[in-house]
């Protein structure tokens, strides 16, 4: 029987908790690379009840990897939360700047999957505004900081989630947000997420 890991149960109960009481604020989770934070970022949305979830990931390798998921559910169907046989989400890859032409793909999705620049675009406009009830930030770290803040400003209604691989410094006055989550290298060695650390020096 396969089930959610440690650290994405932790995560995922972390973040719905927050959310009972703080709606303004962005929920910020550290898991290290390998922790499933993919299967985390999928649930979130079924978890809150947001229906139109703007997802932004670093580079256009890891949209398509995210896309193909969210279309199938295939982590969490192999996970055992939901059944294979649920209903899957209109999945929507944005793969040029915000355009009119976009818009009825828009309307039918339920999830958007974007670049940052691609994001911020869409971010710019009435109907994101509007419409956008959760924006989820993938790997934090990697997606320039000036970018998603932007996107988070514009789409302020929303709730707002970021995962990150490290506890990135936050400025206080260009984000408010709130570490919900934080597992440790150290833990997820524990759990098995990684096999032996070797340390090997590179010469210059």
């Amino acid at each position: 029987h396969q089930g959610l890991r440690n650290a994405q149960l932790g995560a995922i109960h972390a973040i719905a908790s927050f959310f009972t009481m703080n709606s303004k604020q962005a929920a910020i989770t550290v898991m290290p690379t390998g922790a499933g934070k993919t299967a985390v970022l999928m649930l979130t949305p079924y978890l809150l009840g947001k229906n139109k979830v703007l997802v932004v990931t670093p580079s256009v390798m890891v949209r398509g990897q995210i896309a193909e998921d969210f279309q199938e559910l295939s982590t969490l169907c192999k996970a055992n939360v939901f059944k294979p046989s649920m209903k899957k989400p209109a999945v929507y890859e944005m793969l040029h700047k915000y355009s009119d032409e976009m818009l009825p793909d828009f309307e039918q999705a339920d999830v958007i999957i974007a670049t940052p620049q691609c994001a911020l675009s869409l971010s710019e406009t009435d109907w994101a505004k509007k419409k956008i009830t959760l924006v989820e930030v993938d790997e934090a770290h990697h997606t320039p900081a000036r970018t998603w803040q932007q996107i988070l400003i514009n789409i302020d209604k929303a709730a707002h989630v970021l995962f990150t691989a490290t506890p990135f410094r936050l400025d206080r006055k260009e984000i408010k947000g709130e570490i919900v989550y934080d597992y440790p290298l150290s833990m997820a060695y524990r759990d098995g997420i990684f096999g032996e650390i070797q340390y090997i020096a590179v010469p210059d």
